[in-house]
């Protein structure tokens, strides 16, 4: 006799090894460029994203800032949850785009890394 508890993890693990091929896909999976993010910046607007590239600037104070991502089509802002890479570093970052301030036409997009 299986208990409740032990049933119901059983249908969980079953379930989650079974919907891996279920055409579900992670936002994370495609590399957006940034160029495509800066050109319709409210498509993207609290959309998770991936991008790739080399970082080109690192501003650092009071345990705040960010660094610059260039992938050779657009730079972007990004605020960093963990560690700041070095300038000239390649790496990939996991985030969520956000428009920091719009003021008349001119708006700020950045990517805060998850």
């Amino acid at each position: 006799m299986i208990r409740a508890p032990m049933a119901f993890g059983v249908v969980v693990v079953l379930t989650a090894a079974l919907s891996g091929g279920c055409g579900h896909t992670s936002p994370f999976q495609k590399t957006h460029t940034v160029s495509e993010i800066l050109a319709s910046p409210s498509q993207y607007q609290g959309k998770d994203v991936k991008v790739e590239g080399k970082v080109t600037e690192s501003l650092i104070a009071f345990q705040f800032g960010y660094f610059t991502l260039s992938d050779g089509t657009a730079s972007i802002p990004i605020i960093p949850s963990r560690t700041y890479p070095k300038v000239g570093e390649k790496v990939t970052i996991k985030g969520t785009v956000r428009n920091s301030f719009v003021i008349g036409s001119a708006q700020l997009t950045v990517i805060e890394e998850r």
